[in-house]
C-alpha cells in the first residue's frame, strides 16, 4: 500500500527529487493515446480513429518549452455515412521560473496563440488564445505531476476557465531500464489523466451561453501476484449548459440541459513474459456505461435521455518499457456491447475490434 499512498500525497507535498529542465529536453503529456475502432455489424456504424489531449514540446533553452498540443481524428464511414478526416494544432511556448531546485516545487506560466485546423471539408485558422500557470513537482526521475490554471478565449466568442491534473513525461530524465520490470505482487500502477474542471461562458450579458463540467478519470492497477494486475477504471463526467431562448422577459426564457456520463470498468492483466524491455500480456474484463441526460425549459418541462450499456472484452497486447516506472502500452480488443435504453440517437458503445496506444506508470514496492 506504501506505493499507493506515494502517488497521490505527492501531488500535494514536495519530495526529495527536482526536474531538470534542459535545453534538449522533449516533455510529452503523459495522457497521451490513440484509439482505432472498428465496429463490426450494420446500422449507423464507422471505422473511428481518434489521438486526443496530446501535448509534446521541446526545450529551445533551458526553462524555456515550445510545443503544440495535437488532436487528430477520422472516420471511414458505410454506404450511410461519409468519412472524414480532421487535424487540430494549438502551439503554446511554457517558461519554467528560476528556484525549482530549491523550493522543490518548479512554478510556470503558459501562453498559446491560435488553432490551425486542417480537415476533409475545409481548412480553418482561428485567433484563439490561452494563458495560465501551474506547478510541478517531480514524482520519480523523468516524470513530474502536473497542476494548471487557464483561461482559453477565441473569436465565437468563448472564454473557458480550466484547471487540470495528470502525470506528464520528460522523455530525457528517465531513469535508465535494466531490463527487470515491475511487475511484482504488490506493485501500483496508473494512467496520466486524473481529472479536471471548467466553465464557460460564450456571448455576453443575459444573451450568454453558459456551461460547466468537470471530470473524474482514475485508472489504478495493483498486482495481485508477480504478472498478475487487477485494473479499475472509473470515469465520471458532468456537463451543465444554460441556453438562453428569449431576452424580451424578465427573468429571461432559458432552456437548461444537464448531462452526466458515467463509466467502471475492471480488468484482469496477465503477463506471459516477467522480464525484458518488450513484454506480452493476455487481458480481459467487463464494465458499465451510463448515460444521462435531462433538459428544463423555462415551463420547468423536463425531459429525461438515458442508455445503459454492459460490455465485456478480451484481447492481447505488449509494454514496451522506457524506464523502470513508464511503458508504451499496446493492445487489439474484442468488446461486445449490450445496451438499453430510451434515446438511441445518442452516441453510444458499438460491438467492435479496438486497438488503443497509451502510456501507463507503475510504481515498484
Amino acid at each position: 500500500m506504501k506505493a499507493f499512498y506515494f502517488l497521490f500525497v505527492s501531488f500535494l507535498f514536495t519530495t526529495a527529487l527536482t526536474a531538470q529542465y534542459e535545453k534538449g529536453s522533449w516533455y510529452l503529456d503523459g495522457n497521451s493515446s490513440a484509439l482505432l475502432s472498428l465496429p463490426l455489424g450494420d446500422d449507423f456504424r464507422s471505422t473511428e480513429l481518434s489521438a486526443q489531449a496530446f501535448r509534446a514540446g521541446y526545450f529551445f533553452t533551458d526553462r524555456l518549452l515550445v510545443g503544440s498540443q495535437i488532436s487528430v481524428s477520422a472516420s471511414a464511414g458505410n454506404d450511410s455515412r461519409d468519412g472524414y478526416f480532421g487535424l487540430e494544432l494549438r502551439p503554446f511556448a511554457r517558461y519554467y521560473f528560476p528556484g525549482g531546485e530549491k523550493r522543490k516545487v518548479s512554478y510556470f506560466g503558459e501562453v498559446g496563440f491560435g488553432a490551425i485546423a486542417p480537415s476533409s471539408s475545409n481548412f480553418s485558422a482561428e485567433a484563439d488564445f490561452h494563458f495560465g500557470g501551474g506547478a510541478e513537482i517531480e514524482l520519480l526521475p523523468g516524470i513530474v505531476g502536473t497542476a494548471m490554471l487557464r483561461y482559453d478565449g477565441n473569436s465565437r466568442p468563448r472564454n473557458t476557465i480550466s484547471l487540470t491534473f495528470g502525470t506528464n513525461l520528460l522523455l530525457g530524465q528517465l531513469e535508465k531500464f535494466e531490463d527487470e520490470a515491475p511487475l511484482r505482487a504488490g506493485t501500483f500502477s496508473t494512467a496520466g489523466n486524473l481529472g479536471g474542471l471548467s466553465l464557460s461562458v460564450q456571448g455576453s450579458d443575459r444573451e450568454s451561453n453558459r456551461s460547466g463540467g468537470g471530470y473524474l478519470a482514475p485508472n489504478i492497477g495493483y498486482f495481485l501476484a508477480d504478472g498478475l494486475m487487477a485494473e479499475g477504471k472509473l470515469s465520471i463526467t458532468y456537463f451543465g449548459l444554460r441556453v438562453p431562448l428569449s431576452t424580451n422577459q424578465t427573468p429571461p426564457e432559458a432552456r437548461s440541459t444537464n448531462i452526466l456520463n458515467t463509466s467502471l470498468e475492471f480488468n484482469l492483466r496477465y503477463y506471459l513474459k516477467k522480464s525484458g524491455f518488450l513484454l506480452p500480456y493476455v487481458t480481459g474484463g467487463a464494465g458499465y456505461q451510463a448515460y444521462r441526460t435531462k433538459t428544463t425549459d423555462d415551463t420547468s418541462r423536463e425531459r429525461v435521455d438515458e442508455i445503459d450499456t454492459f460490455f465485456y472484452q478480451a484481447g492481447a497486447g505488449a509494454s514496451w518499457f522506457l524506464s523502470p516506472n513508464v511503458a508504451l502500452n499496446g493492445s487489439i480488443l474484442y468488446r461486445s456491447v449490450n445496451y438499453d435504453g430510451n434515446n438511441f440517437t445518442a452516441v453510444i458503445e458499438q460491438d467492435a475490434v479496438r486497438s488503443e496506444v497509451g502510456l501507463r506508470f507503475f510504481l515498484k514496492r
